[in-house]
């Protein structure tokens, strides 16, 4: 009988994981070790202030970010209910007091008091967020993004990892222009 209810759990799990990836337009995937490590490393956030991850899914960026910034508060957004309640149990064992999680559409969410944004979208994601970031984020707001830019936006600063992929992590500066374009490197160090 116990085997059944693992069995039904798990195919609950994935038939709603399968339900918000159409919904949504994208599975819940974890940012890889070397991508947390450079945002971690180049998140710019000061004592007291808002950093909002927009789709958090399992919360290994968001924790990590929580876990190197204490005097930061993170909000974890998330529309999909398992990588969601996930985050509620890490949360919960982990004690992390820095953390705050909704269970909602990111593009729901209001960016207002937002000093920083942390995304992992994908490019239909990044149109509707570019829209959503230019009504709402405030002026000088950062937005930090892995993998996919910000269309027609100039990232004050690249980092390009050594990985398979040459994964970029973009950082721009809302209402700030970058001057002279990509300052990309493939060091995977912060460019000054």
């Amino acid at each position: 009988m116990f085997e059944w209810v693992i069995l039904c759990f798990v195919c609950l799990v994935f038939v709603s994981i399968v339900i918000d990836t159409l919904r949504l337009g994208i599975s819940p995937m974890p940012s890889s070790l070397a991508v947390t490590s450079v945002v971690v490393k180049q998140l710019p956030v000061e004592v007291g202030q808002c950093c909002l991850e927009a789709g958090c899914g399992w919360g290994t960026l968001l924790f990590a970010m929580a876990k190197q910034h204490p005097d930061v508060r993170f909000v974890g957004v998330e529309a999909s209910i398992f990588p969601y309640l996930f985050c509620v149990l890490r949360k919960m064992f982990t004690r992390t007091e820095n953390v705050e999680l909704c269970w909602q559409d990111v593009f729901t969410y209001p960016f207002g008091r937002v000093d920083v944004l942390v995304c992992y979208l994908f490019p239909a994601g990044m149109d509707t967020l570019k829209e959503k970031c230019e009504d709402e984020l405030k002026q000088g707001a950062y937005v930090v993004s892995h993998t996919f830019r910000v269309p027609t936006w100039e990232p004050v600063d690249v980092v390009r990892l050594h990985d398979l992929y040459n994964t970029p992590v973009y950082t721009y500066q809302w209402g700030v222009l970058s001057g002279s374009g990509d300052t990309s490197s493939l060091v995977g160090e912060k460019n000054s």
